[in-house]
């Protein structure tokens, strides 16, 4: 008898928040711009590049969400590299298919890490462009990921 299907709300009720870390925060300044001249707070308007990475762990026990976050502005560029990690309570990895994995990457994990993410960002520029960049409002549904976008789920 085959088994039932597992739904994204039997997902979510399984799982608990286990860790958020870093994998990369960094900030460089362009060669063009001398130290006065920050415009970090300024106005320019960025245009975050993100890329996912899912795994399972090796232990079966749960998995990682990982949110490389890139941005290029005229100041220079900056890269955060942000995961989280789950623990499964009850359910085995074998049970999460590629399109479960992704419903929960773009309804709930993705949204968890979006306050990590800009505040990672605010951090780092303040520390080497002497301002903060914000960045843009990141709405539900604006940042999704669809299964042709993992590098190697």
């Amino acid at each position: 008898m085959p088994e039932r299907e597992i739904e994204l709300p039997q997902l979510v009720d399984d799982v608990e928040l286990s860790s958020i870390s870093f994998f990369e925060l960094s900030a460089v300044r362009s060669e063009n711009r001398s130290e006065g001249t920050s415009s970090a707070g300024g106005s320019e308007e960025l245009e975050p590049v993100y890329f996912l990475h899912t795994a399972f762990r090796d232990d079966g026990a749960g998995f990682r969400i990982r949110i490389r976050t890139e941005v290029q502005a005229e100041i220079g560029s900056i890269v955060s590299d942000i995961a989280i990690e789950y623990d499964l309570t009850s359910l085995v990895p074998a049970q999460i298919d590629q399109t479960l994995m992704f419903a929960f990457v773009n309804e709930v994990a993705a949204m968890s890490l979006v306050p990590y993410i800009r505040q990672s960002i605010a951090d780092i520029t303040l520390r080497v462009f002497g301002a903060s960049l914000m960045m843009p409002l990141v709405r539900r549904g604006q940042m999704t990921f669809l299964p042709s976008t993992d590098e190697t789920s």
